[in-house]
């Protein structure tokens, strides 16, 4: 998918290029609103799964797991004003910036604190099988397979990087924002995860636990 929303914006096709990354504003093209429909499909999927949840600390895990995602969903939104400014057709020079992370640095320690993530959940916990006795590594250990799909992450985003630096289309309306192709990467990689989480795996109880220990 991610090569064929490249192919998209790399084709120097004016349609497509609109499509994927709109002049007028990129946050209303196809590649912003993937991102969106993977954090909403996040959303349904932890909504759905606390329904079913029996205890309280099950409840608050997959409770944080969705009040996370729709902080960054209305992040990416900037809390409404994109849809809000296009739908009255405000001038766009006018709308204020209200979200987080794109104030000073915070872009910055946002993709830090993302980037740490990836590493800990998808490249190293995946090999503490010398603690996979404890119920909690066990139901948090994802399989090594995501080792590889994070690694497709990087050479993808790095193919994106590169394609902009040597054939740039004209013009370019993603300037400085390929990274917004690693994004949705990124949300689709833990949108799995989760997914997995939530409807693939028991959750640990006190009786699995002292099985475990035992």
């Amino acid at each position: 998918m991610i090569l064929v929303l490249l192919g998209m914006y790399f084709s120097n096709v004016p349609p497509l290029m609109e499509i994927l990354a709109p002049q007028v504003n990129r946050e209303l093209g196809l590649l912003e609103n993937l991102q969106n429909a993977v954090l909403v499909a996040i959303i349904v999927m932890m909504v759905v799964r606390l329904r079913r949840a029996r205890e309280t600390v099950e409840r608050g895990f997959f409770g944080l797991i969705a009040a996370a995602s729709v902080f960054i969903l209305m992040e990416e939104l900037d809390w409404g004003t994109h849809f809000w400014w296009a739908l009255h057709g405000l001038d766009w020079q006018t709308r204020p910036v209200l979200n987080i992370h794109n104030q000073g640095e915070n872009s910055d320690r946002f993709k830090f604190v993302g980037n740490l993530l990836l590493v800990v959940f998808f490249v190293i916990l995946p090999w503490f099988r010398f603690a996979a006795h404890r119920v909690w590594v066990r139901f948090l250990q994802p399989s090594r397979w995501y080792l590889l799909t994070a690694l497709a992450m990087v050479l993808l985003s790095e193919l994106a990087h590169t394609l902009e630096e040597t054939v740039p289309p004209e013009p370019n309306y993603l300037d400085n924002s390929m990274s917004e192709y690693r994004e949705l990467f990124t949300y689709y990689v833990w949108a799995l995860y989760f997914g997995a989480l939530a409807f693939k795996r028991e959750w640990p109880t006190r009786d699995a636990g002292a099985a475990a220990a035992g």
